[in-house]
């Protein structure tokens, strides 16, 4: 009994200890990258928001290329002091990932799976830590999810909605979160409460924005992503056909080089544009949609602007020891995310309707426009928390677990990591 007692008290202080040092070790990351980082170096489309948010501050002019939500923070920010101080916006968005982090721990508390391991294990993340040093969307929008979701489960479904709502405003692709959080909330009056609460902010928007500019739309941007995914996308991975085209291959070449690849085409034109392409190519449009649900589940590229922009690296350049080190680790990290956290949705029962509503909820519209790899940014600290769920007892897990649906996805993902790694490669190689 002694020896029982001592070596549970062992084995918890084992685990604490791991986790301080994972909290210490991912708060001195942050703050190093933080500190090393120029404000002059800017990552994907984060001077495009602070731009928008400083002029919206500074002349009342909104700015309808991105969904408000961003734009909005950053111009209070600006009133309340921050002036166009780049690092101190970065500075408070370390401190929202914090509060990312510590909402991993609640839900994970909440789902059965052991919260040390899953924040500790968040903090370490690399993909976390790329979203949380730069001033974009991801990590506000991360933080409103979980703290949505974990209203959820505390049964207050007002301010869950209203937290919802925010989180569309942030990133538009995610409305399809209004259509399948309230099919898991019980009963169907607190449902029609929380989707209400939800719905209308968002409706309103469009409302708001035509009414000053003639547009009805949460975004312009929404439009570009149609044209692009429906179009003229050179970036598309054909899982059938993983090998970059030649045009991909000039593409990528004249990007490489700087030039300037937007289209000379108004906002309306782009929308019509990739309308009537889906409507003239559905089977087109059915293989992109397969495409783009494959590649929301291919390797992790966008950390590599911690090293500089991605996109402006050959094959060359990725293979070199920083970039290629970075690139490894990233996909070891999303590799053991993807593989232990299916394995843990299929045989959590706690919390596990509500993870998968918010799976698909985040999907939808990357089905229909573009999707990234970084698109599943919103899911991937639930698949951390459902991994954590399932090592946490991994030989009693594993016994319960549905083995041919497990193998089956675990072949589906294999190929697009195949797939996608062809086409990287293709691609920034310019071999034919």
């Amino acid at each position: 009994m002694k020896y029982d007692m001592m070596n549970g008290l062992s084995s918890t202080i084992a685990r604490r200890s791991i986790f301080i040092t994972a909290v210490i070790l991912g708060v001195l990351i942050r703050v190093w990258l933080w500190w090393v980082i120029p404000a002059t170096q800017f990552a994907g489309d984060e001077k495009s928001y602070l731009q928008d948010g400083w002029t919206l501050a500074k002349t009342g002019v909104q700015t309808y290329f991105w969904p408000p939500g961003i734009v909005w923070l950053v111009a209070m920010l600006q009133k309340v002091g921050f002036d166009e101080n780049v690092k101190l916006y970065r500075l408070l968005w370390l401190v929202l990932d914090l509060g990312v982090a510590a909402l991993v721990w609640k839900l994970a508390k909440k789902a059965g799976a052991r919260p040390g391991f899953c924040a500790g294990f968040y903090l370490l993340y690399i993909p976390a830590i790329s979203f949380a040093i730069f001033v974009t969307s991801e990590t506000p929008t991360v933080l409103d999810l979980l703290a949505g979701m974990a209203l959820i489960t505390a049964d207050t479904f007002l301010a869950a909605g209203f937290l919802i709502a925010l989180v569309v405003l942030a990133r538009t692709n995610l409305a399809g979160l209004l259509g399948t959080l309230p099919l898991v909330i019980q009963p169907r009056r607190k449902a029609a409460a929380f989707a209400a609460v939800a719905i209308l902010p968002v409706l309103a928007w469009p409302f708001w924005v035509q009414s000053h500019s003639g547009i009805f739309t949460l975004s312009t941007n929404s439009d570009l992503n149609i044209y692009a995914g429906n179009v003229d996308f050179q970036e598309e991975l054909n899982i059938f056909h993983p090998w970059s085209t030649k045009e991909q291959m000039a593409y990528r070449q004249r990007l490489m080089r700087g030039e300037d690849m937007q289209k000379n085409l108004t906002r309306e034109e782009m929308r019509q544009e990739g309308i009537k392409s889906v409507k003239e190519n559905k089977l087109l449009f059915m293989r992109r949609v397969v495409n783009r649900f494959a590649k929301l589940f291919s390797p992790r590229v966008a950390q590599m602007r911690l090293v500089g922009q991605e996109r402006m690296m050959s094959a060359k350049q990725v293979f070199s020891p920083v970039p290629f080190f970075l690139l490894a680790s990233t996909n070891l990290q999303w590799l053991l995310v993807a593989v232990f956290g299916t394995a843990g949705l299929l045989v959590m029962k706690t919390l596990r309707p509500l993870f998968l509503a918010v799976i698909a909820g985040s999907i939808i519209f990357c089905l229909v426009a573009i999707s990234q790899p970084r698109y599943s940014f919103p899911f991937e600290p639930l698949l951390i928390i459902a991994a954590g769920f399932f090592l946490s007892d991994w030989r009693a897990k594993w016994k319960e677990l549905n083995k041919p649906l497990f193998l089956g996805a675990m072949c589906c993902l294999a190929w697009t990591w195949a797939a996608w790694a062809i086409f990287m490669l293709s691609s920034r190689s310019g071999l034919g």
